[in-house]
């Protein structure tokens, strides 16, 4: 098929490619030395050294950031267009494709810019301009994503509680786990989703990937794989060998395989979708029992959503939507989440609350802004207590929460100083996206219905506006 934005992705193709984001991470093997004297109470905070930001990487930034300044000169010609960017463009029921594509290619540029400029603030040491770019791309928590964050984990405290109410460690990991919120009104104007809207959610699951869902229950039964995944059983452990069959299978059914994907293992911690290689990464270990019940939305998750929202694009009129539309990484994260949700037909929450909540306290939302050992203390206190609610032997789960605690500390202050408020809102973004699309869903449920289109954000306006005037649906 003809791409109608080909000139447009020439333009920009080289400086969309540089990831800048990637090299925030700060350097293991410091994070290892000063590790020690940090758990000793020694150190407030380790020494965050970016050494991934080399001259090279950082030459390469402003090349990139020079050529996207000359492109949206240009496309922001004649001055008009700059008011229709900021607004105007939700009055325009008819626009020609021309304009269309200058608007998503300088909404994705200015992103792009705005990610440049944070990672040249990091390496300057410029931590509160660093702070003020995240903000502009991935959005800041408010006091309703705070409150219901809080009331999630809350409730996940009562219900541990009410389980298992003579566990003197559970107790305990529960009152040092809401020491945290004694700040945070008991109140959230979040409602979990309608069963009706679950049911249409589940309904469009299973005719996008029926075949593998058959396939899969077919092997393992379907009300083993319908178990939830934090339920004890005794269903058998996958080793390696097995997983990477089922992606190859999975792969095959949804047409996959014949557009270069393929699994492999990788030493990090967690599954995840390599999009320049095309590869699922699946780790050599993992937090969850890899079960039947678990691997499933890890499948319809990674391939189904992650690969096949590409490849569908691919298809398609729009190379800008292959490769994702400004922002369209806030609602990625929690399609795969709600594609696992509508095959289990249950909802449980919109997605993990541990890394929102520990932004939502370094910032201070409750009053008190944290450094790194602040919201450390929180993950620790968190992860202490999601142990002890699982029956984990307090040694092992000690060292796990330990363990956990450090990486989410890390991800929380990525390119800042881990000084109080200085942190990194990325991972806000994946709840904060997930809760959009859910209530998307119920205003819009049309977006069922093309969700796997390309990778956009289902309950972005603008983004809905753009693939409705150009026929995408």
């Amino acid at each position: 098929m003809n791409k109608i934005d080909a000139n447009l992705n020439d333009c920009c193709e080289r400086a969309f490619n540089v990831d800048a984001i990637s090299l925030l991470w700060p350097d293991k093997q410091v994070l290892d030395r000063d590790r020690p004297a940090f758990e000793a109470g020694e150190l407030e905070c380790p020494e965050l050294k970016y050494s991934l930001l080399t001259d090279e990487k950082m030459a390469a930034i402003v090349q990139a950031e020079q050529e996207l300044l000359l492109v949206r000169a240009e496309l922001r010609s004649p001055k008009e267009i700059v008011k229709i960017m900021s607004g105007g463009w939700r009055s325009l029921t008819e626009a020609s494709v021309e304009l269309v594509m200058r608007l998503l290619y300088l909404w994705k540029i200015n992103l792009m810019l705005a990610q440049f400029r944070l990672v040249k603030a990091a390496k300057a040491g410029q931590y509160q301009r660093m702070r003020r770019y995240s903000v502009f791309i991935y959005g800041k928590p408010n006091q309703r994503m705070l409150r219901a964050t809080a009331a999630e984990i809350r409730e996940q405290v009562k219900e541990a509680l009410a389980k298992d109410p003579d566990n003197n460690r559970l107790q305990i990991a529960a009152e040092r786990l809401l020491e945290f919120f004694k700040n945070i009104p008991e109140d959230s104007t979040y409602a979990p989703p309608t069963q009706e809207v679950l049911e249409r959610l589940s309904a469009i699951v299973y005719k996008h990937f029926g075949k593998v869902i058959d396939w899969y229950e077919s092997m393992y039964g379907r009300e083993n794989c319908k178990l939830p995944r934090d339920a004890h059983n005794d269903l058998k452990e996958f080793d390696q060998v097995e997983i990477l069959g089922m992606y190859v299978v999975a792969a095959w059914l949804l047409g996959l395989d014949t557009k270069g994907w393929a699994p492999e293992i990788s030493s990090r911690g967690q599954v995840w979708t390599n999009q320049t290689r095309k590869r699922w990464l699946v780790p050599e270990s993992h937090a969850l029992p890899r079960k039947a019940n678990t691997l499933i939305g890890d499948l319809l998750h990674e391939e189904g959503v992650h690969a096949l929202r590409r490849e569908n694009a691919a298809e398609g009129p729009l190379i800008i939507l292959e490769k994702g539309l400004d922002r369209y990484f806030t609602g990625e994260e929690g399609l795969g989440l709600a594609v696992e949700i509508g095959y289990e037909g249950r909802f449980d929450g919109y997605g993990l609350p541990g890394g929102p909540m520990g932004i939502c306290l370094g910032l201070g939302l409750d009053g008190t802004p944290r450094g790194y050992r602040g919201v450390y203390e929180f993950h620790l206190a968190f992860g202490t207590f999601l142990r002890a609610s699982k029956g984990v032997p307090d040694e092992e789960g000690a060292k796990v929460s330990r363990n956990i605690a450090w990486d989410n500390a890390a991800r929380t202050f990525l390119g800042g100083d881990g000084a109080p408020g200085n942190v990194f809102t990325r991972d806000f973004i994946y709840r904060e996206g997930s809760l959009g699309l859910w209530e998307t869903f119920a205003s819009h449920p049309e977006e069922l219905g093309r969700m796997l289109k390309g990778k956009y954000d289902l309950a972005n306006e603008r983004h809905r506006w753009a693939l409705d005037i150009l026929g995408i649906g």
